[in-house]
C-alpha cells in the first residue's frame, strides 16, 4: 500500500518565464528519430514535489524547408528508474511552419495539469511531408503560468520488491524473476504490458494515472482536481509471471490521506476512509423594532364671523351693536392609555380684513356630564399693515392632554371680535375666519413596527446552544444550506432571501438575519443546513432556528405591553410601564412567552411585571409566591423565572424576563406591588 499526504487548500504560485531556441529534428510521420538529441536542445522545465502546473507556450523561430507543416509538441518526462526520458503527452496542432526553402514557426498551446517530475519539451513535425528540414524554433514560457501546490501528488514504488510496512514481498517459489504482464484499475480499465518495453506503460485509475514498467516500478500521479479524492483508495490488480508461465495476483493500494483532515481509516487497505461529522441545531433571536402607534386623525375644519352693525343718525347718535364670532368644533375622543396633542390653528379665509381684530379659545373636556373649561388661552390681536390678509396664520397653537387624564371627549371653543368700526354709511362690518382642530394620539398599549430590526448574527459552526459545537472533520469541509426543500447550496457568502427576512451566510459560518418589513415579530423561522467533508461524507441535517422577537422602544408614558411567543426587548423610557405575559400557549412553561429582556427596568418609575394569565387557576397568594415566581441574581441582572403549577409535575420552573443592570429579589417586587399574579 502506497500512501499520499494531499493539501486541502492548495496555494498557488507564478511559474517562471523562459525562453528556449532549440532544433527541431528530421522527422518520420511524427517520430522523433534522434531522441538524445531532442531532449539536449529541448526547453527544459521542472515541476516541483506537490504541484501542478498550467502554463502556455509560444511558438516562433526560423525554419529551413518547403511548404506548410502542421507542428506538433512532445512533452517527455524524465523515468529516474531508467535514467531516460519517455514520452508523457504528444500535443498535436500546437504550430505551423510556413517556408519556400526559408521561412517561420508560428503558434502555441496551453499545457494543463503538468504534475511534479524533470521535463523536456521538443517540437516535431505532425503532418505534411513525411520526411522535412531542420528548424530552429524558439519556445517560450510567458508570464501568467500557475503552479498549484497540492500535497504530495506523485507516489513511487515496486509492486514486486517491499518498500514499506505491511508491504509484502512478491516471491517466486523457486527464486525466478519475476515481471508484471497485467494491471486491472478499480474501473475496469485493463492494461498488458508489452514485455519489450523497458519503460513505463500507463493505465488509467479512478483518483489517477499509474505508470507501470514490466519490473514492477511504478509511479502514481494523483488527479486533485476530481471532487471528494480525498479520503479514498484507488486499487489496482496487477498480474506476475515467472519464466515457467506461472501467475499469480496481488494488489496496489494507492491511498489518499490528508493530514488536514480527520479520516479514520479502516484496517481493509482497499476500503475507502470516513469522516465523522457531526451538525448541531442552533438558536438565535432577532428582533423588529416596535414604537408607540401614532395616530394623526383627521383635521375638523369650521368657521366663525365677528360683526359691528352701526344704526342710527348724525343727529341722533349712532348704536353700535356687536356680534361676537364662536365656534365649537367636533369631540375629540381620546382613547384609554393614550395621549394626545390638539393641533389649534385660526386663519384668515380673505383679503376682507382681520386687522386689529382679537381672538382667542378655550379647551374643554367631558366629566360628570357637562363641560368643563381647562384652558383659556391668551387673546391674540391680529396686526397686518393694510386690511389683513388672505390665508394667513393668526393663531398657531396646541394643548397637550396626558394619558392619565379621566377625560376621553374633548372640545375646542373660539371667539372672535370685530374691530372696524370705520362706516360711510350704516351697515355691518364682519370678518370670517377658518378654524380647525386636529388631534394627533400616542398610544401606550397599542404598538407598530417602526421599519428597523435588530439583525441576528453567530456562527451556525462554532455556536453552542445547548447542543454542542459542530464537528468538521478538518479542514477542507464546506457549508450547504438549504435554499429551497430538499436543495442544498454551498454557503459563499450569498444572500438567501425567505418570506420574513434575508440570510447572508459565509464559507466559514459566520451568518446574519436580518427581518424584512414583513416579519411581525412574533414568528419563527428555520434553516437547514449540512456539512460535506472534503473526501464527500456528509453530516446529518442541522436547523438553525431564529426566534423573531420585538423590540418595544417607547418614549415617555405609562405603557401597556404585551409579550409574543418571541425574544421580546423592552426598552421603555420614563414612566410607569407594565409588561404583560399573556397565556399564548396553555402547554407550554411560559404560557408560549419568550424569553425575555427588559433593558430599562426602573423600580422607581414603578415599572410592573404581570404574571397574573400564567398563574390563572393556581392558588398563589403571597406567602406561596416563591414555589412559582424565582429571582435570580446573574451578573449585574436580575432573572425572573416561572414554574406555573408551584411544586406540581407538570411544568418546570423555566426564564421568562431578564432584568438588565438591576438587583431585587421577588420579595421587593411584592412589596412595591411591581410584580402582579
Amino acid at each position: 500500500m502506497a500512501t499520499l499526504d494531499a493539501n486541502i487548500d492548495p496555494t498557488t504560485s507564478p511559474v517562471p518565464t523562459q525562453s528556449k531556441t532549440s532544433v527541431v529534428l528530421p522527422s518520420y510521420d511524427g517520430l522523433i528519430l534522434d531522441w538524445t538529441w531532442a531532449v539536449n536542445n529541448a526547453l527544459q522545465v521542472e515541476v516541483p514535489q506537490g504541484t501542478l502546473q498550467d502554463f502556455n507556450i509560444d511558438i516562433s523561430g526560423l525554419y529551413l524547408g518547403a511548404g506548410i507543416v502542421s507542428l506538433g509538441l512532445d512533452v517527455l518526462r524524465l523515468n529516474e528508474n531508467t535514467g531516460q526520458y519517455e514520452l508523457y503527452e504528444h500535443i498535436p496542432n500546437a504550430g505551423t511552419a510556413f517556408a519556400a526553402l526559408v521561412g517561420f514557426y508560428t503558434g502555441g498551446t496551453t499545457i494543463n495539469d503538468l504534475p511534479e517530475g524533470q521535463y523536456a519539451i521538443v517540437m516535431t513535425n505532425d503532418q505534411g511531408l513525411n520526411f522535412t528540414g531542420l528548424g530552429f524554433p524558439t519556445l517560450t514560457i510567458p508570464s501568467g503560468g500557475v503552479a498549484t501546490d497540492y500535497g504530495e501528488v506523485v507516489v513511487s514504488g515496486n509492486v514486486i520488491v517491499p518498500e514499506g510496512p505491511g508491504d509484502v514481498a512478491d516471491v517466486d517459489p523457486e527464486g525466478q524473476p519475476l515481471v508484471v504482464t497485467q494491471v486491472i484499475s478499480e474501473t475496469g480499465n485493463t492494461l498488458t504490458l508489452d514485455q519489450s518495453v523497458n519503460g513505463f506503460q500507463k493505465i488509467e485509475g479512478a483518483y489517477g494515472d499509474l505508470y507501470i514498467d514490466k519490473d514492477g516500478n511504478y509511479e502514481y500521479i494523483r488527479n486533485p482536481e476530481i471532487p471528494n479524492s480525498v479520503g479514498k483508495v484507488d486499487t489496482f490488480t496487477y498480474t506476475i509471471q515467472d519464466v515457467d508461465g506461472n501467475v499469480a495476483t496481488a494488489n496496489l493500494n494507492i491511498r489518499i490521506d490528508s493530514s488536514q483532515v480527520d479520516i479514520n481509516w479502516p484496517t481493509d487497505p482497499t476500503l475507502d476512509g470516513t469522516v465523522d461529522l457531526v451538525a448541531t441545531n442552533d438558536i438565535n433571536a432577532a428582533q423588529v423594532d416596535y414604537k408607540n402607534f401614532v395616530e394623526t386623525k383627521s383635521a375638523d375644519l369650521g368657521s366663525m364671523t365677528a360683526s359691528v352693525t352701526r344704526s342710527g343718525s348724525l343727529f341722533g347718535g349712532y348704536t353700535y351693536t356687536r356680534n361676537p364670532g364662536t365656534d365649537t368644533s367636533d369631540v375629540v375622543t381620546v382613547d384609554p392609555n393614550a395621549s394626545a396633542v390638539l393641533s389649534i390653528k385660526v386663519t384668515t379665509t380673505d383679503s376682507s380684513g382681520a386687522n386689529n381684530d382679537t381672538f382667542g379659545y378655550s379647551v374643554q373636556k367631558f366629566v360628570s356630564g357637562s363641560w368643563q373649561t381647562v384652558y383659556v388661552s391668551p387673546t391674540t390681536t391680529y396686526s397686518h399693515p393694510f386690511l389683513g390678509g388672505s390665508n394667513a396664520t393668526i393663531i398657531n397653537s396646541s394643548y397637550s392632554i396626558p394619558a392619565d387624564s379621566v377625560a376621553t371627549q374633548w372640545r375646542v371653543v373660539y371667539t372672535s371680535t370685530e374691530s372696524n368700526e370705520s362706516f360711510l354709511i350704516n351697515g355691518t362690518n364682519s370678518t370670517t375666519v377658518q378654524t380647525s382642530v386636529q388631534p394627533t394620539l400616542t398610544h401606550y398599549d397599542v404598538f407598530t413596527a417602526s421599519g428597523e430590526f435588530t439583525p441576528a448574527t453567530g456562527n451556525i459552526i462554532t455556536d453552542d446552544s445547548g447542543n454542542g459545537t459542530d464537528v468538521t472533520g478538518g479542514v477542507g469541509t464546506k457549508l450547504f444550506v438549504e435554499n429551497a426543500a430538499g436543495v442544498f447550496v454551498e454557503a459563499t457568502g450569498q444572500t438567501l432571501v425567505y418570506s420574513n427576512g434575508t440570510l447572508s451566510i459565509a464559507a466559514n459560518g459566520t451568518y446574519t438575519f436580518t427581518p424584512n418589513a414583513t416579519a411581525d415579530g412574533s414568528q419563527t423561522t428555520s434553516f437547514n443546513y449540512k456539512l460535506i467533508a472534503a473526501n464527500g461524507d456528509e453530516s446529518n441535517v442541522a436547523t438553525l432556528t431564529i426566534n423573531l422577537g420585538r423590540h418595544y422602544e417607547t418614549g415617555t408614558g405609562n405603557d401597556l405591553i404585551s409579550g409574543t411567543s418571541g425574544n421580546d426587548v423592552y426598552t421603555t423610557g420614563t414612566g410607569a410601564d407594565t409588561v404583560i405575559f399573556k397565556l399564548l400557549n396553555a402547554t407550554d412553561p411560559t404560557g408560549g412567552n419568550g424569553s425575555d429582556t427588559w433593558s430599562d427596568f426602573n423600580k422607581a418609575e414603578g415599572d410592573k411585571i404581570d404574571i397574573s394569565s400564567l398563574l390563572s387557576g393556581q392558588s398563589v397568594n403571597n406567602t406561596n409566591i416563591g414555589q412559582y415566581v424565582t429571582a435570580t441574581q446573574v451578573g449585574s441582572d436580575t432573572v425572573i423565572s416561572i414554574d406555573r403549577d408551584g411544586s406540581g409535575t407538570s411544568y418546570n420552573s423555566t426564564e421568562i424576563l431578564t432584568l438588565k443592570n438591576t438587583n431585587t429579589t421577588i420579595d421587593e417586587l411584592l412589596q412595591n406591588s411591581q410584580i402582579l399574579f
